[in-house]
């Protein structure tokens, strides 16, 4: 954390740490307005709220306050705000259909290392995702915020804004004299020599004052070694600036910061980003293609749809004609066919319409079969020509000429069946003839018979 934010911490958290009264305080709480902004306010909303808002597709995480690892309904009335709280956030924004982009508006001196790593390696693994990821210090980004800014694909930061403070800091409260002036002596029974060390009812001694550094120092190792890396600075560059703080432009000449921007200006970019392709994770630099390039890229796409929808097209229209003619064909042999057995006997003129109606829901092999076995009362004499007027002999007159008035009308749409009929007798008169000859002689041997009776 950056260490005059600690101080200002500490003053406000110090009474309750030592456990007497603030009057009794070495810092008058009511009159730093920094101490005084960070105890609950009057009216505080007792409850969560989203720290992200979406704005055109990017989703603008607020990350205010000091970062803890976890907290609370009580963050933001005491001026924190949580790893895990945050990375929930994060992943809403990840999984949300309508967010193109994230963007990390930060707002924080640092916090607790406790988180820190997991939050920092939480962002970095989103990056390259299809979802550019940036980050900006609108006022303050130092210590664990600039940390997690620096996992993000880029990092700006508004011209007065605080960077920086790259470093771990442990602070070590030495109560012992304050305990001796309120009476208090504090004995600890323990086992393990280093059990009680770093209590703040004793001064901390050199033994135990090593090991903390030692502790500071491997965690600060971690740090620089992972914003290195995350930035594609080469390594120890981070451990190099021996957790100075800059404000402004300074931290560009460091390279810790992408550049100075407005987060007007960071919004606009991400929102042009829509649709863009992701950026490869640490690749440490800009991938963004110029404008020429993207109106070629463009070009060289719209053309290549256009071939293909010609030759889809094309193939549509050859399609359309292949089944044109294959149906065609389909059709000229189911005729040939027909003719076929017209010409051997099995079909007669009369009921010709009436197979070719049958043929339209057959394949031609299937035709040809059952036509072989048309049923032989059905069959005229064989002529073995097409136009042939087939022989008569042994089949009813009657059901011929039926069968020829059923074909005239099934050709005569609106015919009725009498008139149908009369035509066919006017088409067959041999037929009409063996007809009336026929019903002639039923009638007289009717007349014979009735005679007989009486």
């Amino acid at each position: 954390m950056e260490p005059g934010k600690l101080e200002v911490i500490l003053a406000a958290i110090g009474p309750r740490v030592l456990g007497v009264g603030a009057e009794e305080f070495i810092v008058d709480l009511s009159a730093d307005p920094q101490v005084k902004a960070l105890l609950p306010g009057q009216g505080t909303k007792q409850g969560p709220e989203s720290l992200t808002q979406v704005m055109d597709g990017v989703a603008v995480v607020d990350v205010t306050g000091t970062l803890v690892h976890r907290s609370s309904w009580m963050d933001a009335m005491s001026g924190l705000c949580s790893y895990e709280r945050i990375s929930a956030e994060l992943d809403q924004a990840a999984a949300n259909p309508n967010v193109h982009a994230i963007l990390l508006n930060l707002n924080s001196p640092g916090g607790e290392v406790s988180g820190m790593f997991e939050m920092a390696d939480r962002i970095a693994s989103l990056r390259g995702k299809g979802k550019p990821i940036y980050a900006i210090a609108a006022d303050c980004a130092c210590s664990a915020a600039y940390f997690l800014g620096a996992a993000c694909e880029k990092f700006y930061a508004t011209e007065g804004a605080i960077t920086g403070s790259i470093g771990i800091v442990f602070a070590h409260l030495d109560s012992s004299e304050a305990d001796k002036m309120a009476g208090i002596k504090v004995t600890h029974i323990h086992a393990g020599a280093c059990k009680v060390d770093g209590n703040r009812h004793e001064p901390l001694s050199d033994a135990a004052k090593s090991t903390l550094q030692q502790h500071v120092d491997q965690t600060a190792a971690v740090m620089f070694g992972r914003v290195d890396k995350y930035r594609g600075l080469a390594l120890g560059s981070a451990q190099a600036t021996e957790a100075a703080v800059y404000v402004g432009a300074a931290a560009e000449g460091f390279k810790i910061i992408d550049g100075i921007r407005s987060t007007r200006a960071v919004l606009a970019e991400l929102r042009s980003k829509r649709g863009s392709t992701p950026q490869s994770q640490f690749n440490g630099g800009s991938t963004a293609t110029k404008p020429k390039e993207k109106q070629m890229e463009l070009g060289q796409a719209l053309a290549a749809l256009a071939a293909v929808m010609k030759e889809r097209d094309a193939l549509r229209i050859d399609l359309t004609e292949a089944r044109a003619q294959i149906a065609v064909a389909i059709e000229a042999q189911r005729a040939e066919i027909i003719e076929k057995h017209v010409r051997a006997g099995r079909v007669t003129p009369a009921v010709r319409a009436d197979v070719t109606d049958m043929a339209k829901s057959m394949a031609p092999e299937e035709l040809d079969a059952r036509l072989a076995k048309w049923p032989t009362h059905l069959r005229p004499v064989a002529t073995g020509k097409i136009d042939a007027n087939p022989g008569t002999e042994g089949v009813d007159p009657l059901a011929l000429l039926n069968s020829k008035a059923k074909e005239i009308q099934a050709g005569k749409p609106g015919t009725t069946f009498p008139d149908a009929f009369a035509d066919a007798c006017k088409q067959n008169p041999a037929l009409y003839k063996e007809y009336r000859e026929a019903t002639a002689l039923a009638t007289t041997s009717q007349r014979t018979e009735k005679k007989g009776r009486s």
